[in-house]
């Protein structure tokens, strides 16, 4: 990708409907977090969108560092990664995208390459390079209603049902 400008999708998390990151070893610089001091509930209900990006601004904030999922199902909306913030999931950590499609604000993004305004995956990151994700965990977006919706639109724009 070109300089700095690396919009890294480090998954296409909308596209997952559940993939383990592998195990690998802890971002050796930096604070260590877990999404959980910020208020973050592992329930599979409670919505965890906001208390997860404040994790996120927080590490960012301070210098950078991971932020972890620990064992529990956190549910969340799209999530905006940034310089110096990497992802760890916990065994037993789920980060689990939110099926309602307000959850995950319309912006202008690239989706087979070409730019139009869409929905962001569940992690995305900007000017964000060597982001990582690690751990046992689990990233499920649950995407396939936003895949749908996405063929639908594309189908609409080429007038093809």
């Amino acid at each position: 990708m070109r300089g700095n400008r690396a919009a890294v999708m480090m998954v296409l998390a909308g596209a997952l409907a559940g993939c383990g990151l592998g195990t690998g070893a802890r971002a050796a610089s930096g604070a260590h977090r877990a999404i959980t001091e910020f208020g973050a509930v592992g329930d599979g209900k409670t919505m965890n969108t906001a208390v997860i990006q404040k994790g996120i601004d927080a590490l960012a904030a301070s210098g950078g560092g991971t932020l972890v999922v620990p064992e529990g199902t956190f549910l969340s909306g799209a999530l905006f990664f940034k310089p110096g913030v990497n992802l760890e999931l916990d065994k037993g950590g789920v980060l689990l995208g939110s099926r309602d499609i307000k959850d995950f604000p319309e912006m202008r993004t690239r989706i087979e390459g070409h730019f139009l305004s869409w929905v962001p995956a569940l992690i995305n990151a900007d000017h964000a390079d060597h982001l990582r994700g690690s751990g046992e965990g689990t990233l499920d977006g649950q995407g396939q209603p936003y895949w749908a919706a996405f063929r639908t639109q594309s189908r609409q724009r080429r007038g093809t049902k």
